[in-house]
């Protein structure tokens, strides 16, 4: 295939947004500036389509003149995480239509942070009538980024009726501890009560009365085990549905106060796995995966139905488990791409399920990516699970690990367990990117 020339970005702001920068205020989103030069168009290229996929959509079309150089001034531009995707076409962008066949191709979008002020580079190597290679260069560090902040963590919360009236002192107590965020690894009930839409409802409320950003990562016991009679013998996937329309009401945006994030509903092939989310502050790349207990979905449905009037329904059950897998593949490495290219300090992924607890069936190919990627970045990774209830920390590729296939320890990739089943406490994640151990964390427990 046929290389042609490079696009250079250069994307500013003249507003710092909070949502991206930590200070958690409103802001407005389409504060960014582009400055786009083009060394050369290719000899057939008389438009580019450039599209930002973050806080908001957006996509401009630049004319070209084949084979001459051109430099655009793009504003109004969304400022944060963003996806950004080009390609070129042969017609001009009065003739460029949604059905237009483009000469020129990303083979997808790359994940970018479009930074306040400082100037971020993108490069974009095209191939003619095939894809393209994508290089990002951000051109400054982040030292003006790099302040220290605290984390709530919580999860397997509230448990049963008495948890759930007693919820709103943790909230209170976390509220009072004045943290920069709340992270809820999933389990926001126990496995043998109902799984009905008011219950949801008010989880969601209890959550919209923390008084920071909230980013939740669903458990099984909200929707994988709800085909329990006990639980109401819900279709597991029906009541997944409602959970993405509760909690993810606006994608990209946290729950209580919004904060921008960038959601896995911006990728066009894992689109419909909102819940997958990703943010970078303070010299640090965090992300939710999508990732439960009950074998990650493989257990079968409706095993305690007495009734035979509930089937298992393996092959929805099947398809579901994989594209979601496939989807937790895709942000794993997303998560990490980013930390190389900004030079992270550390990286910080949560998910519901305690991996290491039994069998490894739904968890295999996951783990063995975290493994590979968390030893290639060599810096500090933090996994946080839930699911099992007892704090514990460990490391677990200390050494090889023959049930998980690792070969060889992986010394930097450090595991949490919160504890679970209480409303009695919770975990603070104290970061510290200008350390050389920029992660600590102590158990709080709340008097009483």
């Amino acid at each position: 295939m046929e290389r042609t020339s490079l696009f250079w970005l250069s994307v500013c702001s003249a507003l710092a947004l909070p949502a991206c920068s930590g200070a958690g205020e409103a802001a407005d989103d389409s504060d960014g500036m582009i400055e786009l030069s083009l060394s050369e168009a290719p000899a057939d290229a008389r438009c580019l389509e450039v599209s930002f996929d973050g806080a908001k959509d957006l996509k401009r079309k630049l004319p070209l003149t084949p084979g001459a150089p051109a430099s655009f001034l793009l504003d109004r531009l969304p400022v944060g995480l963003s996806n950004v995707d080009a390609r070129a076409f042969s017609v001009v962008c009065d003739s460029a239509a949604s059905t237009t066949v483009p000469s020129y191709v990303l083979e997808s979008p790359v994940t970018v942070r479009i930074k306040p002020i400082e100037p971020t580079r993108i490069v974009l190597s095209l191939i003619q009538s095939g894809r393209l290679g994508v290089d990002v260069e951000f051109e400054q560090g982040l030292a003006g980024d790099l302040q220290p902040i605290e984390l709530a963590l919580i999860g397997d919360t509230p448990y049963g009726a008495a948890q759930l009236e007693a919820f709103p002192t943790l909230v209170d107590h976390i509220n009072a501890a004045g943290v920069h965020a709340i992270v809820h690894v999933g389990d926001i009930k126990n496995g043998s009560t109902r799984c009905d839409d008011a219950y949801f409802a008010r989880i969601y409320g209890y959550f919209a009365t923390f008084n920071a950003p909230l980013v939740y990562t669903p458990g099984d016991n909200e929707w994988t085990d709800c085909h329990r009679a006990n639980n109401g013998a819900y279709d597991p996937l029906e009541r997944l549905d409602v959970l993405r329309e509760i909690f993810y009401p606006v994608p990209g945006v946290t729950l209580a106060e919004p904060k921008t994030v960038l959601s896995q509903a911006s990728v066009p092939a894992h689109a419909r796995f909102v819940e997958n989310q990703l943010w970078y502050e303070s010299g640090i790349a965090f992300s939710t995966v999508h990732v439960v207990g009950s074998s990650n979905g493989y257990a079968t449905w409706f095993g305690t139905d007495t009734t035979g009037t509930h089937f298992d329904d393996p092959d929805r059950r099947i398809a579901e488990v994989e594209a979601r897998i496939a989807a937790s593949l895709d942000w794993i490495d997303r998560t990490f791409d980013l930390a190389q290219v900004e030079s992270a300090k550390g990286v910080v992924l949560f998910m519901q399920a305690d991996t290491f607890m039994g069998s490894t069936s739904g968890f295999l190919q996951l783990i063995q990516l975290l493994a590979e990627r968390a030893r290639a970045f060599a810096k500090p990774v933090l996994l946080v699970q839930g699911d099992s209830h007892r704090y514990l920390v460990d490391l677990p590729f200390a050494t090889a690990n023959a049930e998980y296939e690792v070969e060889g320890p992986v010394p930097n990739l450090t595991r949490i367990v919160v504890e679970g089943e209480t409303v009695g406490e919770w975990l603070k994640l104290s970061i510290d990117p200008n350390s050389a151990t920029p992660f600590n964390w102590e158990p709080m427990v709340i008097p009483g």
